[in-house]
């Protein structure tokens, strides 16, 4: 985790050099970091309470309905 951490902030710092992050990208990205980091820690729960089919089936639900709604963003 720690590595994939340093990458990402590599990676930002050089975007942000070169000046390639717009206002609006940021304004996206925090609208949706606290999201994001809510249902990191709910699937969490759920991946050590519910059974593994159960889990598996909604996991895949909630991809396809993110992927429907990035598509329609």
């Amino acid at each position: 985790m720690l590595s994939v951490w340093l990458l990402l902030l590599i990676m930002l710092a050089s975007l942000t050099a070169r000046e390639a992050i717009e206002a609006d990208t940021v304004m996206s990205a925090v609208a949706v970091a606290p999201a994001s980091i809510l249902g990191a820690f709910v699937g969490k729960y759920l991946f050590r309470r519910a059974p593994v089919t159960w889990f598996r089936s909604f996991a895949y639900g909630v991809l396809v309905i993110i992927g429907i709604s990035m598509l329609l963003i």
